[in-house]
């Protein structure tokens, strides 16, 4: 019976250092990864990459980057925008460029997990989820690799199969629409 308890007592020590030890190393990398991306961050040019820069490297810094890696989150799903369309292409948008691209002036991370996050609108206390999984993150990138992001927010890029309603929503907002051809073989 005394040997049981001693397993057991033994077992649980096991658990617990190394979940000390997995969190150490967790930290160790969000702290690695967070340096590394604050240190490619690009000097904001205006507005929106000022809003960018300054969320990116509130949310590096802080216990949400660590929890998102432990539960599994990647740079795309953080980070990523649509590189043609970043504003516009919300589907695409990752949570932390998501945050920052919104029309929302201000929002609060409320909750962070396996699924998604929530978040919370500072001026109506109104909460709103983001969902992993979308297929269109897959094709994003990183909004520091974005090429002209800037020009490009003021940009809205349609594909040819794009909905008429749409053409029409972006020109009575009087955004310049670029035509992108087809991209399914003729005939």
């Amino acid at each position: 019976m005394l040997h049981d308890n001693a397993e057991r007592a033994s077992a649980g020590f096991g658990m617990i250092a190394s979940a000390v030890c997995e969190r150490r190393a967790l930290n160790a990398l969000a702290t690695a990864h967070g340096g590394a991306i604050e240190s490619i961050l690009p000097e904001p040019t205006d507005p929106v990459t000022e809003k960018l820069v300054r969320l990116t490297r509130w949310f590096v810094q802080s216990e949400w980057f660590e929890k998102a890696l432990r539960c599994g989150y990647s740079l795309r799903e953080l980070f990523g925008v649509d590189c043609n369309s970043p504003k516009v292409r919300v589907e695409a948008m990752g949570l932390v460029s998501g945050m920052a691209l919104s029309a929302y002036p201000q929002l609060e991370l409320v909750e962070l997990d396996r699924s998604g996050a929530t978040t919370r609108v500072y001026s109506s206390g109104a909460f709103h989820r983001w969902r992993r999984g979308h297929p269109a993150i897959e094709f994003a990138e990183a909004w520091w690799e974005v090429a002209a992001l800037s020009p490009a927010l003021e940009t809205v890029v349609l594909d040819a199969e794009s909905p008429p309603a749409a053409r029409v929503c972006e020109a009575m907002k009087g955004m310049p629409v670029v035509e992108r051809p087809s991209a399914r073989p003729a005939g």
